[in-house]
């Protein structure tokens, strides 16, 4: 049974590392720079978030979205409960739930955000190709969106890197919910083919951008001042999420860096191509992703020989003031 045990758990591992480097590549290459064992924690945990989200995604109607909502949230409770769970995602989940004390809350908050994905809440508009979901009022349910969705992502990931001071946590989800808002500027198109808008429709309503055309040629300048906005808002929250690097350990602030850089530069060319662009979906390539990696790897490396330089300082200064009195 043991022999069996450690072979389901190895059998996680190989599949999440499968699901990640299928479904974001730019998460695959930062985590590269994790120890082992936080690397296998980080694939087991994005495999749990990537089946969760399909599993909404993939459903054939919102009746059919709830339920599994409803399984989804009755599953996890189950792993991080201990109970009998089989199966991937839900052995690896499961596993790190118990070794790092992950937090339910966080994961259950993540499944909350899903419901906005299943039209709980929303407005719908008419289109010409049918209806579409406008799920965020406003720029507080826009943060809280993201929260839900990638700002419990890092919470969990917290743990992971042995971190659990509350103020990393709030760094945490800061950069968590900046990286989704890179995500929303990045799939604006994809998510309006799919039914679905994550920009706030007060803002969209500021601009005067009627939802049911957002992506005619007539809004599409109106429509790259609410990226703009969403960006800035990315950008603030950018700054205060890397302001919690200094909490990390150096390995692990390295990771979050890097994917931290990559995601900046997507928003960075949303940006650059325009109020003229079609809102194709942007990539970054290889070869700009090792660049990133330099540039991050150096100025994480410029900030840590700093603070120890500071803390030098501040003990030599204690140290003099200890001699002179």
């Amino acid at each position: 049974m043991p022999n069996q045990s450690l072979q389901t758990l190895q059998n996680s591992v190989e599949q999440s590392k499968s699901d990640i480097q299928m479904g974001s590549k730019s998460f695959a290459f930062a985590s590269a720079i994790f120890s082992r064992a936080q690397r296998e924690s980080c694939w087991r945990l994005y495999a749990w978030c990537r089946r969760a989200d399909d599993a909404i995604d993939n459903a054939a109607s919102p009746e059919e979205a709830q339920i599994a909502l409803r399984n989804l949230e009755s599953q996890t409770t189950a792993a991080f409960r201990g109970e009998n769970v089989t199966g991937h995602p839900w052995a690896g989940l499961k596993e790190i739930a118990r070794r790092h004390q992950l937090p339910e809350k966080a994961a259950l908050d993540m499944l909350r955000g899903f419901a906005f994905d299943v039209g709980v809440g929303g407005d719908a508009v008419t289109t010409e190709s049918g209806n579409i979901s406008i799920q965020i009022q406003d720029e507080d349910a826009l943060l809280d969106y993201c929260y839900c969705v990638a700002g419990t992502v890092g919470l969990l990931m917290c743990p992971i890197m042995g971190v659990r001071d509350p103020e990393a946590a709030r760094s945490a989800v800061a950069l968590g919910s900046a990286m989704q808002l890179t995500n929303i500027a990045r799939d604006i198109k994809e998510d309006y083919e799919r039914g679905r808008i994550y920009l706030p429709l007060t803002w969209l309503n500021e601009h005067k951008v009627a939802a049911a055309d957002m992506l005619t040629t007539e809004n599409r300048r109106p429509l790259f001042e609410v990226v703009r906005s969403l960006l800035e808002l990315a950008e603030d929250l950018y700054v205060a999420g890397e302001a919690g690097l200094r909490f990390l350990p150096w390995r692990a602030a390295w990771a979050v860096q890097v994917a931290a850089y990559i995601y900046r530069d997507i928003g960075r060319k949303v940006l650059a191509r325009g109020p003229d662009s079609n809102y194709e979906r942007v990539v970054v390539g290889r070869g700009r992703k090792l660049v990133l990696f330099l540039m991050a790897t150096a100025d994480l490396a410029k900030a840590r020989i700093s603070a120890l330089a500071r803390g030098q300082e501040k003990r030599n200064r204690n140290g003099l003031d200890i001699i002179s009195s």
